[in-house]
């Protein structure tokens, strides 16, 4: 028991140096033994040391007589060899495993994992995962379904068929009695296969929903983490191409083939309502407008980036796999869409925004009646469902501006994320052909050189030189290039700006705040927005302001640091003492790992959600008007959400009361709601600056007031909702 004490406290040396003492002693009983030899295995398991622990746990097995614990260490022996890939081995203990007559659940994993190692020793899958299938169609086995695909997939990807392996892995994630670890693999397998394919959307994806499900302690989370935050910009730039394109082709659709498009889309939403990809496809996609449709948009463009794994962008004529596009699928859309909605007469100018009806204009001046109430709610829909398409030459070449910049963004982020030179160089080229005018064709020629010097193609380095000395030769990348003294004076002027930011924090210590924030202001003009070094004058400028000008002003400067500098540490700083200013007295404590793992939060992104706003030391009677003015703005914006208020204390003590708005139907829906709150705050609840806004599912909310407290459900929040 001291040995097994010291394991729980980390101290693996001392723990084995305790059980080799144990091990020389000759009294020691031989039930005892076998205990011993298995704490020993654990030791070495807990560390990786996976080749250590299995003659421990052949020991283990010899000195042990309950067949129960004997066929417990035979299975994880057969696990072992295994992951050795050593079948011949692994079989051995997976049958000494059967012959203790274990429970069922044992049973049937060493059955199946016998029949993998068949795979491992070269044996034809078709048998394999015929005997596989058998397994998963006896009903005994149904809560192991999810299980069996994920070995058939994994069978199929060991054989190089990654087509099939995919099929069965998403079998596996998709099936009824999935458990969390079996999603984890099976969406982790998925995440690398694709990343091997260069299909790096779908693979952020995967691993979005691979970190959904795989657990706090799985040794994958950080390299999950790491490829989220590598393939993020990736994926985003792809996303905005793909639906600014899509934009662009609806665009130029004649006003019927809209309208027509817009009914198939609203059959479509109708028949499939909840299309299952917030959790564990794709995780928070982010906001795009384009009509409540989005999503399917979305999904024809990654069965594109499937056909088309280089993400060539598309140009006329070429042919999309955008179901809108099929007149098939459109008019079955249409022909449903008048069953259910009788004929409706086309016109043009539909979207016209005091527009109230598609009718001829020839409107019955009777009292409201339900067929009014249906017209009106057809009217709303589908001036939604088309309310992103560009309608002006404008429009259109604002979208091609941001495909122009997504395009040169992308061959960055494949070139700085994730060493891609040759997708980088691709993207780029191509960028350059269909933008001939762009106005980064510096910049382009200048990644286009670095590309070619990665892939060692000199030719081409050097054509990109040239080009840039001819076009820009006074420009910094020329000069960065072709002079090793500027390159050098460079270096000088960023230990110049160091030394003068690190002057200024000096004078702030001193609290000569008035100089510290004139040297800032100085500091500010000479870095180059993309330096690590601007947030941190932002925030010491924030911090000036605030010694010199008061609470508010303080407050706009913080929230101007929150706003242009996402994702960094001083980021979290200003929020935190933005937090404090607001009335959250914990806003400065830290809430551990260890204590958050303890508390019962779950992420739960496709269940229905709640707005939880808090107030912090509200005054009396603020909740009630806080809660007028909700209203006003829900009468303003969505009008048409029907949301509901409640109003409760959270904690009495610390005088902590939130508004409750119901309801959102998932976290996306929430996180929109709550993304347009972030942006007009002053708006929402204008002349109030005590409170902080919440999305939060109903089991996370019950929590919350179980603990009384918001503290760890912020932790939490910034954990799962923020933008990372």
């Amino acid at each position: 028991w001291s040995a097994k004490n010291l394991i729980k406290r980390g101290k693996f040396y001392e723990a084995l140096y305790r059980l080799d003492q144990m091990k020389e002693d000759p009294a020691l009983a031989g039930e005892l033994r076998g205990e011993l030899y298995a704490t020993r295995a654990n030791v070495y398991l807990i560390q990786d040391r996976y080749e250590e622990a299995i003659p421990e746990l052949k020991e283990a097995i010899q000195y042990t007589k309950p067949r129960k614990q004997k066929a417990r260490y035979a299975f994880i022996l057969g696990q072992l060899y295994q992951m050795a890939n050593r079948p011949v081995s692994s079989d051995e203990y997976f049958t000494l495993a059967l012959k203790q007559h274990p429970s069922y659940d044992m049973a049937f994993h060493a059955r199946m994992n016998l029949l993998i190692n068949q795979s491992l020793q070269g044996e034809s899958e078709e048998q394999l995962i015929q005997s596989l299938e058998k397994l998963a169609k006896d009903s005994k086995n149904s809560d192991y379904e999810s299980e069996i695909y994920f070995s058939i997939g994994k069978i199929y990807f060991n054989k190089k068929k990654n087509n099939e392996a995919i099929t069965y892995l998403n079998k596996a994630v998709w099936s009824p009695n999935a458990n969390n670890n079996t999603k984890a693999d099976a969406y982790y397998m998925l995440a690398n296969m694709h990343f091997d394919q260069r299909m790096y959307q779908q693979s952020k994806y995967y691993f979005d929903s691979t970190l959904n499900f795989i657990g706090k302690s799985d040794k994958r989370r950080p390299v999950v983490n790491k490829m989220i935050t590598n393939l993020k910009d990736i994926a985003e730039q792809i996303e905005i191409i793909n639906l600014q394109d899509s934009l662009i082709r609806i665009s130029k659709l004649s006003v019927k083939e809209k309208r027509n498009l817009a009914i198939s889309i609203k059959n479509r939403k109708k028949i499939i309502p909840d299309i299952p990809d917030s959790k564990d496809m794709r995780g928070n996609a982010g906001e795009n407008r384009i009509f409540r449709a989005t999503d399917l948009i979305r999904s024809s463009t990654l069965g594109a980036d499937r056909s088309n794994p280089d993400n060539k962008t598309p140009v006329a004529g070429a042919k999309s796999t955008f179901f809108a596009y099929d007149i098939k699928a459109t008019n079955r859309g249409r022909s449903n869409f008048e069953q259910y909605w009788g004929e409706r007469p086309l016109e043009d100018n539909w979207r016209r925004s005091k527009k109230t009806s598609f009718g001829t204009g020839i409107e019955d001046q009777q009292a409201e009646t339900k067929d009014s109430t249906v017209k009106d709610e057809l009217e709303n829909d589908l001036a939604e469902i088309l309310a992103g398409i560009p309608s002006s030459d404008e429009e259109i070449k604002e979208a091609n501006r941001k495909i122009e910049e997504a395009m040169f963004q992308l061959g960055v982020a494949y070139r700085d994320r994730i060493d891609a030179y040759d997708r980088s160089r691709e993207t780029l080229e191509n960028l350059m052909t269909r933008y001939p005018e762009t106005q980064r064709y510096a910049d382009v020629l200048y990644y286009l050189y670095l590309d070619c010097l990665d892939l060692k193609d000199k030719v081409c380095a050097d054509r990109n030189n040239e080009l840039l000395k001819t076009r820009y030769a006074d420009s910094y990348y020329t000069k960065l290039i072709n002079d090793p003294e500027y390159a050098k004076s460079l270096m000088n002027k960023k230990d110049e700006l160091q030394t003068g930011y690190e002057k200024a924090f000096g004078l702030y210590q001193q609290q000569q705040y008035e100089e510290c924030h004139k040297i800032l202001q100085a500091l500010a003009t000479k870095v180059k927005a993309s330096d690590p070094l601007h947030p941190k004058i932002a925030l010491l400028s924030a911090f000036c302001i605030g010694k010199t000008s008061g609470k508010e002003p303080y407050m706009a400067a913080l929230k101007d640091v929150i706003a242009n500098y996402p994702g960094s540490a001083q980021e979290t700083k200003a929020k935190e003492i933005l937090r404090f200013l607001r009335g959250d007295q914990d806003a400065f404590e830290v809430v551990q790992v260890t204590e958050l793992e303890s508390i019962n939060f779950k992420s739960e992104d496709d269940q229905m959600h709640l707005m939880m706003v808090v107030f912090f030391n509200p005054a009396p009677q603020q909740i009630d008007k806080a809660k007028i003015k909700i209203s006003d703005y829900h009468n303003k914006y969505h009008k048409l959400d029907n949301y509901k208020m409640t109003s409760l204390e959270i904690n009495t003590e610390q005088n902590t009361s939130a508004i409750i708005i119901r309801k959102y139907d998932d976290k996306s829906q929430a996180m929109k709601y709550y993304n347009s709150i972030q942006k007009n705050r002053d708006e929402y609840l204008p002349g109030l600056t005590n409170f902080e806004v919440y999305p939060i599912t109903q089991n996370n909310y019950k929590e919350v007031l179980r603990l009384r407290s918001i503290r760890e459900y912020q932790a939490f929040f910034k954990k799962n909702y923020e933008p990372k």
